[in-house]
């Protein structure tokens, strides 16, 4: 337990934690994204695409200020990993996509799986590394 605490914890539980973000986000644009919208929707494409530059870059910045030990980069990767890998994952098999999910079988079952479960690896490590600090 005490090296998910650990500032390197933090970084690498948060760094497996934006690549399930970006997979996930891959197979949504891929598999689930055409039943949303017509393929002229600009306006709702252009939005979709600066959400994810937008959570990317702060992403990013939480990851860079984790390496530099900072407080906010484990706020940062905590809050990140739980509402959308955990809150979104759970969400998923809730609203969306009942397990198992049929949408490009098995690999979005298995990547929201794997979402939950990093996601939740990355809270425990973040909120271990911040409660060490109080």
């Amino acid at each position: 337990m005490r090296y998910l605490g650990s500032w390197r914890a933090v970084l690498s539980a948060g760094t497996l934690a934006l690549l399930v973000f970006l997979a996930r986000g891959w197979l949504d644009w891929r598999f689930v994204y055409g039943e949303f919208t017509a393929d002229d929707d600009i306006a709702t494409t252009f939005i979709t695409i600066l959400f994810y530059t937008a959570v990317c870059a702060v992403w990013i910045w939480a990851l860079v200020a984790t390496g530099r030990e900072r407080r906010g980069g484990a706020i940062g990767v905590l809050v990140l990993s739980l509402l959308l890998l955990v809150v979104g994952g759970i969400a998923t098999f809730a609203a969306l996509c009942p397990s198992p999910c049929g949408t490009a079988w098995p690999l979005m079952e298995a990547t929201n799986w794997l979402g939950i479960v990093v996601g939740v690896v990355a809270v425990a490590s973040a909120g271990g590394r911040l409660a060490a600090e109080t």
